[in-house]
């Protein structure tokens, strides 16, 4: 969750990390949250030892999820933190199995694997999988036709697509309505452990909506937002 004002809320707001728990009978419960403050953030604005550059979100999961490494747990994410560096410390170092969505330049596979990768159309809706494999690294990347084009990396699935895999409501082609009814289409096993987790922490949100700062859902005054940032003291 970000907050702030408009149009860059992370330069100048505070941008709220959760962490949920995604199976069993604690799913959604939250296990971290932490407000992100901009450049005064000590924690996270300073070069992680694993990395060799400064990549704010390698630092942050790293104090994040400490009291897990090392436990084997698979983590989903989406594409705001995720990084083909996030992906091998956490298999190398922290020893978590990493899977979410993630921007193009992200992969590993650098600007000459990036142009392979757009080489390759996928037809929106038409469900089908691309997926690469990097040459030295345990590291897959997916692209998925869905509604729209979805792109996830992981340290640790393969090159596996699940036949009839998930349940979606196709758009038609021609007049781009989607249908009523979902239907069952294929989907590679990477991003369906990302489509069965991805959601519950949206849902989690909702179920603690009544209990916000500001005792009202959607209210997007200053006063809890600066409020937020004394959760870290």
């Amino acid at each position: 969750m970000t907050i702030g004002p408009d149009p860059k809320p992370i330069r100048t707001g505070a941008t709220l990390h959760t962490a949920c728990v995604t199976k069993g009978p604690l799913a959604t419960y939250k296990i971290f949250a932490r407000v992100y403050g901009d450049e005064v953030d000590q924690d996270i604005n300073k070069r992680n030892p694993h990395t060799t550059t400064r990549l704010k979100m390698v630092s942050f999961f790293d104090f994040m999820l400490h009291s897990f490494k090392g436990k084997e747990h698979c983590v989903v994410m989406d594409s705001a933190y995720m990084s083909d560096a996030m992906c091998l410390v956490g298999r190398y170092v922290w020893l978590f199995n990493f899977v979410g969505t993630v921007i193009s330049s992200r992969t590993g596979a650098g600007s000459l694997g990036k142009e392979a990768c757009l080489a390759n159309e996928i037809v929106i809706g038409g469900h089908e999988s691309l997926l690469f494999q990097h040459n030295t690294h345990p590291l897959m990347y997916s692209i998925w036709g869905d509604n729209k084009v979805v792109r996830t990396i992981s340290n640790f699935h393969s090159t596996i697509v699940v036949p009839n895999g998930i349940m979606r409501k196709c758009r038609d082609p021609i007049t781009k309505v989607r249908a009523r009814e979902a239907t069952e289409v294929n989907i590679s096993e990477q991003m369906l452990a990302y489509c069965d987790t991805y959601y519950k922490i949206d849902e989690g949100n909702g179920i603690e909506a009544k209990y916000d700062l500001a005792c009202e859902s959607h209210l997007h005054g200053w006063s809890p937002k600066l409020s937020l940032r004394y959760i870290n003291m």
